[in-house]
């Protein structure tokens, strides 16, 4: 492990933000640009909506750990500090050998309407493009929370566009991602990684 942390660019009278980040909608969607996902440059990049209270990074993983992925969001916590959480399901086999995928959707919605309660942010970036968000941010907006949907537009529900309060284009931000060492099509992109 590196020295490396992530900026979250605090600064003094600013929105309070709260960012959800669905890994498994995110990582599908690079991959299947042939792109790597810099988690903490998307942090990051969420900063210029104001103060980062806390961002959760929410995982779905395969039961033999497809690629180190466990490793990898055990770092992505060490280097996050108290500020990022991932959040992780790990999937089971059952006998017959089908993958049981977890449910990683429900659980960033059951605690995005917790934590909304719980620390009041201002404004809620919530990174995917899946439609199944649309009556967690119908719920939020509701309560008085600006809802930022940040996503590719082609990726994205357009019910989702239509009932946030903003949404923010990272098409720019997915194809600046480093390459991956071979480009995946996106008919081959693990189903674990659409799933969530």
């Amino acid at each position: 492990m590196s020295n490396e942390s992530i900026d979250f660019g605090v600064k003094a009278e600013e929105p309070k933000v709260l960012v959800l980040v669905d890994a498994n909608n995110v990582t599908g969607h690079a991959r299947s640009i042939g792109r790597k996902v810099n988690f903490p440059g998307l942090i990051e990049f969420f900063s210029r909506f104001g103060n980062i209270d806390e961002a959760r990074i929410y995982a779905s993983l395969p039961p033999e750990n497809f690629g180190g992925l466990i490793r990898f969001y055990d770092y992505l916590n060490h280097i996050g500090g108290e500020r990022v959480k991932v959040i992780r399901k790990i999937s089971r086999r059952l006998p017959s050998g089908e993958i049981l995928h977890e449910p990683i959707r429900e659980r960033l919605m059951m605690d995005a309407m917790y934590i909304a309660g719980s620390i009041r942010p201002d404004a809620i970036v919530l990174c995917s493009g899946n439609g199944s968000y649309v009556p967690l941010v119908l719920r939020l907006r509701r309560y008085g929370i600006k809802t930022i949907i940040a996503f590719p537009p082609q990726k994205t529900s357009e019910e989702l566009r239509d009932v946030a309060s903003e949404f923010v284009d990272l098409t720019d931000f997915f194809s600046s991602g480093e390459p991956l060492e071979s480009r995946v099509p996106e008919s081959e992109v693990p189903a674990l990684l659409k799933a969530g």
